[in-house]
């Protein structure tokens, strides 16, 4: 069986890394894409580097994370989750998604 592709919005807060810690303890998950606003490009093992050389993931802009995983977990502040969710399907539809 494939690996489960999943991707993490706000990466580098404190939720988005309990949620790195979580989710790479399971062998059916690959963490694919890491969101982050101001941390972009920049790997997630060099923003904390408690977490080792096994997180050399790049953080990319939180839009960008949609794209490139099959499922998604969101650590966005308590109310913000909806309205990203809601802009980025109305960028979707427009582009004809």
């Amino acid at each position: 069986m494939d690996k489960m592709k999943v991707g993490i919005i706000a990466a580098t807060g404190y939720v988005g890394v309990k949620l790195i810690r979580l989710l790479s303890n399971h062998s059916d998950v690959e963490i694919s894409a890491l969101g982050a606003n101001l941390f972009i490009d920049e790997y997630i093992n060099d923003i904390y580097s408690n977490l080792g050389e096994n997180y050399k993931i790049k953080c990319m802009e939180n839009e960008k994370v949609i794209d490139n995983c099959d499922f998604l977990f969101m650590a966005l502040p308590h109310g913000v989750s909806e309205k990203f969710v809601i802009d980025v399907l109305k960028k979707k539809e427009s582009c004809g998604f």
